[in-house]
């Protein structure tokens, strides 16, 4: 027979949308039979109906994907709107060109708010070989050793279809040509939304840089804390060369990952209490026991912490949960850094001085520098400009672009790229009048403002309050600088400079601020 042959068998067909208004039912072709043509499919007996059809090609499913019927069509009427289509009813989990129809099959398109919910969800446990499961393949883009994915909730939709009736995690595994060293993949945050509000399904990111398994709940958190209308799912194995020169002696011969969640331009790096799971290759080399795979998460201060983690030899990965996101080393015990030979020289800085430990910390950390080839200059006031290229190295120094805005910032001086990261970040705004203050010492209460803001800017708890009414000075906090201080003071940074007076107006030296950095670090960003 001809494809368009009559087979001497019927189906019925409908149009509707059940939920159109105040729960009346919207008729846009009433049930029909018909009868059936060689190959006919659940789409082709839509095309029979004679309404306006819009179409695509599914980007990623095999099949056509009706995206609207008189005009009317997905995302219309909320985020998780659209067409879907049940046999006898129920909601197959692949295109409906490739779902071929019985006699006496019972097409009914209808019009979802809710990804089938509004409408009955009952979905087709088994769809066996027409794309059922959750593992999705699209093609990746890029050049070089740089990959990349842009997923929008349509390209989602039937993914998240299947994980809903089947309870399986997503799992999105880019096809990728070549070897590559970067994978970003990124998601409209609707549709992480949609997976954390409409299934129990977590969601995988499988590369061949490395994997990330996001749990349900750390999903819902990740997308009410994006910012953009878009999250990318970062991982890159690190060009060592980029990392500062104690960062690199401490990782040896091991290989660097970073991991990083983003959205509008900020760091994602918490996830509402929950952990997410990454597992990192790792090639064993020749006499070396799997038993001996470690992996350690390196912060931006340049410290290896030890990781719990589980080495599967068949695979060559690394698996580990965590609850935070950085820069990882993947490798065995002889990579991790030996013992502490760090030394500091400066003549000024002595054995036995309460400021010892703090400033041979920092300078290990490559957050301080000399003020000479022997000093350090301990007592000399803290300025401005000096805080916050800091808090730029902690940072790991991100790539800036434009201008600060500030008339008394220079371009190419030391301290232009922190002001112009500081500034955008809203981590200083300056005194006013397009005034930084660059040479200016910092006060203690405005260094607690500043590492307030950069506290929330990474995301760290920044509730937490003192009551400072002990302290005889506590009025000549400034209103700006109030929860700053409290919160400086809860955490143990700033303390009295005397048993009961904060001196929030006093000037900040770099020994003081070598020591509240060493707490900041160790205290808050662990």
């Amino acid at each position: 027979m001809l494809p368009n042959d009559p087979t001497g068998y019927y189906a019925y067909i409908s149009v509707t949308d059940p939920n159109a208004k105040a729960g009346q039912t919207r008729t846009y072709f009433p049930r029909t039979q018909m009868e059936l043509r060689e190959g006919e499919t659940a789409y082709s007996i839509l095309q029979r109906t004679e309404l306006t059809l819009r179409v695509s090609t599914h980007p990623i499913y095999a099949g056509i994907y009706v995206e609207a019927i008189n005009d009317f069509g997905e995302f219309d009427d909320g985020p998780l709107s659209g067409w879907m289509y049940k046999v006898n009813g129920v909601f197959p989990n692949y295109s409906s060109s490739l779902y071929t129809l019985e006699d006496g099959d019972e097409v009914e398109w209808v019009y979802t708010r809710d990804l089938g919910k509004d409408v009955g969800d009952t979905w087709l446990a088994d769809s066996g070989s027409n794309n059922g499961d959750t593992t999705i393949a699209p093609a990746a883009t890029g050049s070089g050793d740089k990959a990349s994915v842009s997923l929008s909730l349509e390209d989602m939709k039937d993914a998240i279809a299947g994980a809903k009736t089947s309870g399986n995690d997503i799992v999105i595994a880019p096809t990728i040509k070549g070897t590559v060293k970067a994978v970003q993949v990124e998601l409209a945050k609707v549709a992480l939304t949609a997976i954390a509000g409409q299934t129990e399904a977590g969601l995988t990111i499988q590369t061949p840089v490395g994997s990330i398994t996001i749990s349900n709940d750390a999903l819902a958190s990740i997308a009410s804390q994006a910012s953009g209308s878009k999250v990318a799912m970062n991982l890159e194995s690190v060009d060592k060369s980029a990392l500062t020169p104690e960062q690199q002696k401490a990782v040896g011969t091991g290989t660097v990952y970073d991991i990083s969640l983003v959205s509008g331009g900020k760091n994602i790096s918490s996830f509402g209490g929950s952990s997410i799971t990454i597992s990192l290759p790792y090639t064993l080399k020749a006499g070396e026991d799997p038993s001996g795979v470690k992996v350690w998460y390196l912060n931006d201060a340049g410290e290896l912490k030890q990781i719990e983690c589980t080495y599967d030899e068949k695979s060559g990965l690394a698996s580990f949960a965590t609850s935070h996101l950085s820069y990882y080393l993947v490798g065995v015990e002889a990579d991790a850094e030996g013992e502490d030979s760090f030394t500091i020289s400066f003549t000024d800085v002595k054995e036995g001085d309460w400021f010892y430990d703090a400033v041979k910390y920092v300078v290990k950390k490559g957050l301080f520098e000399g003020t000479g080839t022997d000093t350090f200059s301990p007592n000399t006031p803290m300025t401005r400009d000096m805080l916050v290229t800091v808090l730029y190295r902690l940072e790991g120094k991100p790539a800036v672009t434009g201008t600060s805005g500030f008339t008394d910032v220079k371009s190419g001086e030391w301290y232009t790229d922190a002001v112009i990261w500081a500034n955008a970040n809203v981590i200083t705004d300056g005194y006013g009048n397009g005034l930084f203050g660059t040479n200016d010492s910092i006060t203690r209460e405005q260094m607690a403002t500043i590492l307030y803001r950069y506290a929330g800017y990474k995301g760290y708890d920044v509730t937490g309050v003192s009551d400072l009414k002990a302290y005889t000075d506590a009025a000549d906090i400034s209103d700006w600088a109030q929860s700053a201080m409290s919160w400086a003071n809860r955490e143990g940074l700033i303390t009295g400079r005397t048993t009961d007076t904060l001196v929030p107006g006093g000037d900040t030296t770099r020994a003081e601020v070598a020591t509240i950095l060493q707490r900041f670090v160790e205290g808050l960003k662990e």
